[in-house]
C-alpha cells in the first residue's frame, strides 16, 4: 500500500534524542506548536507507541474508526497498533514526550489484528505499571545510552510489545475489567452531557444508570480509565468550542447553557481547559489560520 509522507512531529523541535535498531526506533522528543493539528494515522508496518514527559497540551485526543467515531482525551500513554487507523488532533503548546516505532513483523499478526476493535479505546490510554515501568527504562537508555545500548532497547521494546498483547487481550476477555458500565449506561450518560440544555450532576446521572453515585463513579472509571467528572468537564469544554464556533450567541448566554452561574465562572473554566479565554478562542478559531492536516503513514 502506497503510503504519504508526513513530518514528525508536527512543529518546532528543540530537541531530538533517537536510536535507531533493527526492530525499533525510538526517539526522545522536545517541541512546541502554536498552532493546532489534526490528521490521521495508518501504518501495515509498524506499532507506535508514545508516552508524555509533560502534561500534554490542551485538546490532545483521538478515536479508531473501527471502533468508535467520538474524539476522546489521550492518557499518559497511548498505543497506535499497526493495522487500525487512527484520528488524532491536539493544541497548541509544547510537548515532551517519548516516541517509540516498532516493525509489525516481528509477533504474531494475530496479537494485534481485527479482535482488538473491542479495546481501542483502551489504546487511547494505556494503564498500567508494568508498560509504564517499561517506556521508563527505554526513555532513561535513549537519553543516557550505556554500553550495549542498542541491544538493551530492543530487549526492552520486544518486551514492552508482549506486555501491551497480553493486556490488551486480557481486557478484551474481562479478566482486568470486571463491574464497567454497560455500552447502554455509557449512552445514556453521553447522551445527557451533549444533548441536555442544562447542567447535569454525578446523582442525576446516578439516577438515570439506576445506580448508587458509588458505584457510577467506581463503574465508570473502570469502564473509561477516566473519572466522570473529568468526561463531562471535557464534554462542556467540547460543547463550548462548537458554540463559540459555530454561533453568535453571547458568550453569558452559552455560560447559561452549559450550565455556568456566569459568564465570569465559565470564563475561567475555559482558560484553565484551553489555555484561551473565550472571546480570544472565538476569534482565533474563526481565523482558521494554522492547522495543519498531516496523512499517511510516518516515515522516520
Amino acid at each position: 500500500m502506497h503510503a504519504a509522507t508526513a513530518r514528525f512531529p508536527v512543529g518546532r523541535v528543540l530537541d531530538r534524542r533517537s536510536v535507531r535498531c533493527k526492530y525499533m526506533t525510538a526517539m526522545m522528543l522536545d517541541y512546541d506548536r502554536d498552532f493546532p493539528v489534526s490528521g490521521n494515522w495508518f501504518s501495515e508496518k509498524m506499532h507506535f507507541f508514545d508516552m508524555s514527559l509533560s502534561q500534554r497540551p490542551p485538546g490532545a485526543k483521538g478515536y479508531f474508526d473501527e471502533a468508535f467515531n467520538d474524539y476522546r482525551s489521550l492518557g499518559r500513554i497511548f498505543f497506535l497498533p499497526a493495522g487500525h487507523r487512527y484520528h488524532g488532533q491536539g493544541g497548541q503548546g509544547r510537548q515532551q514526550s517519548l516516541s517509540l516505532f516498532l516493525r509489525a513483523d516481528i509477533g504474531d499478526e494475530d496479537d494485534f489484528g481485527a479482535v482488538l476493535a473491542p479495546v481501542l479505546p483502551n489504546c487511547l490510554r494505556l494503564e498500567s505499571d508494568g508498560i509504564r515501568m517499561l517506556l521508563n527504562r527505554i526513555a532513561h537508555e535513549v537519553a543516557e545510552p550505556g554500553l550495549a545500548a542498542k541491544l538493551l532497547l530492543e530487549g526492552l521494546s520486544l518486551t514492552l510489545l508482549a506486555e501491551t498483547a497480553r493486556l490488551l487481550h486480557n481486557l478484551r476477555s474481562g479478566n482486568l475489567r470486571k463491574g464497567g458500565l454497560s455500552p447502554q449506561r455509557l449512552k445514556v450518560i453521553e447522551e445527557r452531557i451533549r444533548d441536555g440544555d442544562r447542567s447535569t450532576s454525578i446523582a442525576e446521572l446516578a439516577q438515570l444508570c439506576h445506580l448508587s453515585r458509588r458505584q457510577l463513579i467506581r463503574a465508570f472509571r473502570a469502564e473509561t480509565g477516566e473519572t466522570i467528572g473529568a468526561f463531562v468537564q471535557r464534554v462542556t469544554m467540547e460543547r463550548a468550542k462548537s458554540a463559540l464556533q459555530d454561533s453568535d450567541k453571547p458568550i453569558g448566554t452559552i455560560a447559561t447553557e452549559l450550565g455556568f452561574s456566569s459568564a465570569a465562572a465559565f470564563s475561567t473554566a475555559f482558560h484553565r481547559s484551553s489555555g484561551q479565554y473565550p472571546r480570544d478562542y472565538r476569534t482565533t478559531g474563526r481565523a482558521g489560520g494554522g492547522e495543519v492536516e498531516w496523512r499517511g503513514e510516518i516515515v522516520i
